[in-house]
């Protein structure tokens, strides 16, 4: 068993016998729409890619299809580099003033490990 998991405790000693059938369910069919999501997911990047191909092949980044805007979007994300930061003379206090936090809360369920 993976060394993370040996700390946790199973779920069948926390929840009594009624509540660890329905846990048990609603987990199995998460899981099971996560692998379906990420299948379609793939599905979804192979046909991306090729529609992608054919617009680039007639020279066009933007047609219409039906009521639909169909656009090759390219662009960027930046972020900062703390560490960059901290090389370039910035000091850690105002890196922390400066930055953002948002609080947020989700369920996470890990890959299974056999």
């Amino acid at each position: 068993m993976p060394k993370d998991v040996d700390t946790v405790l199973d779920y069948r000693d926390v929840f009594p016998d009624d509540d660890a059938g329905p846990f048990a369910r609603l987990l199995e069919d998460r899981i099971a729409l996560t692998d379906t999501i990420k299948e379609l997911e793939e599905q979804k990047k192979t046909l991306d890619t090729n529609i992608t191909r054919l617009m680039t092949d007639i020279g066009s980044d933007k047609l219409r299809y039906g009521y639909r805007a169909v656009s090759i979007v390219q662009g960027s994300r930046s972020n900062l580099n703390k560490e960059k930061l901290l090389l370039a003379g910035v000091t850690a206090t105002t890196i922390t003033a400066c930055t953002d936090t948002t609080a947020f809360t989700y369920l996470l369920v890990g890959k299974g490990k056999a």
